[in-house]
């Protein structure tokens, strides 16, 4: 099932326009959560749009209905502009990580500060797979295909372009520099040999955005 849900994404190429530069965002996380109470607080003061829930034999690509109940998928999203909620059943519980750009609700663990990365143009996305129907008996109908998956494929778009065929998921990239200083004591500590390291490492993360036509 991973090798499905890793098939309806494909990268899309950016385009070419003006640099941004934005406000420092937050990440956090919630390590075996029992249940969903942090995501629906989130809820409250974020703007999600949409999620993507899926099982070893199921995905699903849907607009954000806070009445999902959640805890019956392994792993999924909730995201929109602002943020973005990923988690995975773990342990019997739940491991949970925001990216925000806006405040965080109270609950989350370890708050670090990390920072949008400047970019060139429209954000770069993941490119779904599939065509949209257009027969006659497809008419007020909102659907995808591609012969390499035996379904009809559904996004969701609320105001469709008869113009636009495909269907892409926007990204937003971010970097966390953290010091290195850390890893080298636990060497020193267990007695390992002093490796060179520059003094801060840089980790690149990326979140889901929107769902669009293009």
């Amino acid at each position: 099932m991973m090798s499905f849900f890793k098939k309806l994404f494909k990268k899309s190429s950016p385009a070419p326009g003006r640099k941004t530069k934005e406000k420092p965002a937050n990440l956090a996380c919630k390590i075996g959560a029992a249940d969903f109470t942090l995501l629906q607080e989130q809820s409250e003061q974020t703007d999600f749009t949409c999620q993507i829930l899926y099982n070893w034999d199921k995905v699903e690509i849907s607009r954000f209905q806070e009445s999902t109940d959640f805890a019956k998928w392994e792993q999924g999203f909730v995201f929109g502009k602002e943020a973005q909620i990923r988690w995975r059943r773990r342990n019997g519980g739940f491991h949970l990580v925001l990216i925000s750009d806006t405040t965080i609700a109270e609950g989350w663990d370890e708050a670090r500060t990390i920072q949008p990365e400047p970019m060139t143009g429209p954000l770069p996305g993941l490119l779904l797979w599939g065509e949209k129907l257009t027969g006659p008996e497809y008419a007020g109908q909102l659907a995808w295909f591609d012969a390499r998956i035996p379904h009809i494929l559904e996004y969701p778009i609320a105001n469709p372009d008869p113009a636009k065929m495909r269907v892409a998921i926007g990204l937003k990239r971010y970097s966390l520099q953290e010091s290195t200083q850390a890893l080298q004591q636990g060497r020193q500590e267990l007695g390992l040999v002093k490796i060179p390291l520059p003094e801060t490492h840089i980790t690149y993360l990326e979140r889901f955005t929107e769902v669009f036509e293009q």
